[in-house]
């Protein structure tokens, strides 16, 4: 198969990008105060499923 050059490059890109993804894992912060991570979000859907859940309750009893 035939490959055209802007899809070698691309590809070579790619494979940079994922090795040093391997090695420096991304790191994202609130502002430098604290990290978000994968726990920070399941915190915040948990919070946000309570209320839509308390929210839904409360609208039935009006």
């Amino acid at each position: 198969m035939v490959f055209s050059y802007d899809y070698k490059i691309m590809r070579e890109k790619l494979v940079v990008l994922i090795k040093q993804l391997e090695y420096r894992k991304p790191y994202f912060s609130a502002a430098g105060f604290y990290e978000v991570n994968y726990c920070m979000f399941v915190y915040i859907f948990g919070g946000v499923t309570s209320f839509v859940v308390v929210y839904l309750q409360l609208q039935q009893k009006i």
